[in-house]
């Protein structure tokens, strides 16, 4: 009985709940009828009925009640199935081009959010409207016919499980996380000349970094790494994503941006070398290094945490289904 659960949660899973209870019972008594025309109930006729009936994505179209749709129920688990892919592309790539101006072209930290916000609207509008208006030609069309192609196939093999496993955080992985969390808040607050270069021609350390104006922004890089460690404690008792600490993921990666960013520009923060007298090293060679680092850095870091933070809420919602 285990494939007829698997199969009747397959063709409901999607179902409004106004509909879901009776679709599920009108399925159920499809099947068992079915069973009962081949002689009663056996594993063989159980696997012989649910392969004659097919997809469930198919059988579920005869049960959908609808009136008039601009996208029909034929085509509507492929639209959003196209939504889900073409959206996140489209303002991955806004967001991409926000990014790499901001950071070759300096530009200032709140038209750069300006940007990131302009971006994900209009990318996802944009992107929303011309899905929309693809699909809602093929549904004038009616010729939809080709887009279930994929669908004659299907095995039984392919059943979803009714309750899906949940996508549980690695203890180990989330561990590791904690002691190098640990170990970075260590080096930062007490071995700040970890970051220095040693130029032998002259017998001199010079140290990269300003530590005053370092140290200004160290109390508000305390409070985040903080609040990241409560958040990875967190994970070891709650065990898997869900909306409330995908949120919280969202807000730190956030925050940690914001003071990232802030960091990148300012200058200030970068103490100038006198490399006068020294062979093979130049002002200019120095400083065109450090601008290169701190472009890629401006680039890498909003993406890194914008695939974190995507993440988070992606198993999330794949653990609620």
């Amino acid at each position: 009985m285990e494939l007829i659960d698997r199969y009747v949660y397959a063709v409901t899973k999607k179902l409004p709940k106004s509909q879901k209870e009776n679709v599920t019972n009108e399925v159920r008594k499809l099947i068992q009828d079915k069973i009962q025309d081949k002689g009663g109930y056996t594993p063989e006729i159980e696997e012989q009925v649910l392969n004659e009936l097919g997809h469930p994505e198919i059988l579920v179209e005869k049960y959908i009640q609808f009136d008039s749709y601009l996208i029909g129920p034929k085509l509507y688990n492929k639209y959003i199935y196209v939504l889900k892919i073409v959206v996140p592309i489209i303002v991955f790539l806004g967001l991409l081009g926000n990014t790499i101006e901001f950071a070759v072209n300096n530009i200032k930290l709140t038209d750069y959010f300006l940007g990131l916000l302009t971006s994900i609207i209009s990318g996802a509008f944009g992107s929303f409207g011309v899905v929309t208006l693809i699909f809602a030609i093929f549904e004038k069309n009616k010729d939809v016919n080709f887009l279930n192609e994929h669908k004659k196939d299907w095995s039984i093999k392919d059943l979803p499980h009714r309750k899906p496993v949940l996508k549980p955080f690695s203890i180990p992985g989330t561990i590791v996380e904690i002691i190098f969390t640990v170990i970075f808040m260590v080096i930062l607050n007490n071995v700040f000349n970890i970051i220095q270069l040693y130029l032998t021609d002259q017998n001199k350390v010079y140290v990269f970094v300003n530590k005053e104006v370092f140290n200004s922004y160290l109390p508000y890089i305390n409070i985040l790494l903080s609040c990241h460690l409560i958040f990875l404690i967190s994970k070891l008792i709650f065990r898997q994503w869900t909306f409330v600490n995908a949120t919280a993921n969202l807000i730190i990666n956030i925050l940690s941006l914001i003071l990232i960013l802030n960091i990148l520009g300012d200058t200030s923060i970068i103490n100038p070398i006198d490399i006068s007298g020294v062979n093979n090293l130049s002002g200019e060679s120095i400083d065109i290094g450090i601008k290169a680092a701190v472009v890629f850095l401006k680039i890498i870091f909003p993406f890194v945490l914008i695939l974190n933070s995507a993440e988070g809420f992606y198993k999330a919602y794949k653990n609620r289904e």
